[in-house]
């Protein structure tokens, strides 16, 4: 069974139970990166207008990205161009606004079905779902081959698979939250990005460039 039908199968998929696919949302642009991020997510946001059968967001990401200007994915991007100017990479095509900026990177939703949870309820949500599908989160990963993880007020789920410990973690400043890292890897466990400020994002992108000097 291939990864989509795995997806499928796991997250229950039929006419009542859209998901919603994501991983590299352009092979050719994510390709280019020597930078390759990732984030992981909640679900995708439901605002009633999602209508009936599955789809995937990559889509219209790539199509139509000024759609797709919820704080969420606006910060996303902003981070993205900010961290671009940092290691000074030059894009394949220069966007000609923020948004566009999304094609370079990846993300996956611990959750595929639209919904409206809250910081306040949609732990015990995620919980569930990575008990259920972890495998399959574990395989788009391994698939989507990130050197950069950023979890939006997920990573915390992951952290058994990553080998990842609090006690070895280090104190972001200014963000307030923790990250790991090595000459391979960046893990950062962030705030939703739709909680960003732009200092978090100054801040992120400055720790993403640093890292990126050591990288090999």
């Amino acid at each position: 069974m291939n990864l989509e039908n795995q997806i499928k199968s796991c997250y229950n998929s039929d006419e009542a139970n859209t998901i919603i696919l994501d991983g590299v949302i352009n092979d050719n642009f994510y390709s280019s990166c020597k930078i390759k991020m990732t984030w992981i997510l909640w679900e995708p946001y439901d605002d009633g207008g999602w209508g009936k059968w599955n789809w995937d967001s990559r889509k219209w990401i790539n199509s139509e990205p000024a759609r797709f200007s919820h704080p969420t994915w606006r910060n996303i991007a902003k981070l993205t161009k900010k961290v671009f100017e940092e290691i000074s990479f030059n894009a394949m095509r220069e966007p000609e606004y923020d948004l566009e900026f999304l094609r370079y990177i990846s993300y996956l939703n611990v959750m595929k079905h639209p919904g409206e949870h809250t910081s306040k309820n949609v732990h015990p949500a995620l919980k569930k779902a990575y008990k259920e599908c972890s495998h399959v989160l574990h395989e788009q990963i391994s698939n989507i081959k990130p050197n950069v993880i950023i979890g939006g007020n997920t990573l915390y789920l992951f952290l058994d698979y990553f080998d990842l410990d609090y006690k070895n973690g280090f104190l972001i400043p200014g963000l307030d939250r923790y990250c790991w890292q090595d000459n391979k890897m960046l893990y950062i466990d962030s705030h939703h990005p739709r909680a960003l400020y732009n200092e978090h994002i100054n801040v992120m992108s400055n720790l993403i460039a640093e890292w990126s000097k050591g990288y090999c």
